[in-house]
């Protein structure tokens, strides 16, 4: 499959972080990331959590903190290169660790001040303006692609969304149409 890259505007960054709970068989959570530049994932994150967490809103808190370092460094190359940064932005789909990275510990609650505040450097880089946390509907977390196992017509829609390809894209058409010599072979 051919891979499309194409950048439309530079200056406006978006990342889709998602976490899920529990998955592995010692009951860690799983990062998932992506930051694509217009249709084409750019930068794709996908690694096991190392430490046990207590609830899905910690493991997408957790997930941010995984990723952050990447998220920055994205941001700050970007503007050595000579670019205008307008918006780093985060999508998540979890509303209270949306509530949780904007606030830090001020919203945490008696059932969440367990968490660590090495979980809460995204409060900082949120208050200097470097990122944004915005909500974005399950449906429409492109993070999910590396974190769970996707069928049926949400992982045809992902899918197109990532490589920049059609809903209904099939190999076949493409492999009669390129040449065999770049093809793979068996």
């Amino acid at each position: 499959m051919k891979r499309h890259v194409s950048a439309d505007a530079l200056s406006n960054i978006m990342w889709w972080v998602d976490g899920s709970y529990g998955v592995h068989w010692d009951s860690k959570g799983h990062t998932g990331a992506m930051m694509p530049i217009w249709r084409s994932a750019l930068i794709s994150v996908f690694r096991k959590h190392k430490l046990n967490v207590g609830s899905s809103t910690e493991v997408e808190l957790v997930s941010i903190a995984d990723v952050l370092g990447v998220m920055m460094w994205c941001k700050y190359f970007m503007e050595s290169q000579g670019y205008t940064i307008d918006t780093n932005v985060l999508y998540q789909d979890n509303k209270s660790t949306i509530l949780l990275a904007k606030n830090g510990q001020l919203s945490a609650s008696k059932k969440s001040k367990h968490i660590h505040d090495r979980f809460f450097l995204i409060t900082d880089k949120i208050a200097k303006g470097d990122l944004e946390v915005k909500h974005a509907p399950t449906k429409q977390m492109l993070a999910d692609i590396n974190t769970k196992p996707l069928q049926g017509q949400l992982f045809w829609e992902m899918r197109a969304n990532v490589m920049w390809i059609d809903v209904d894209y099939k190999d076949g058409k493409e492999r009669c149409a390129t040449h065999s010599m770049l093809l793979p072979r068996k």
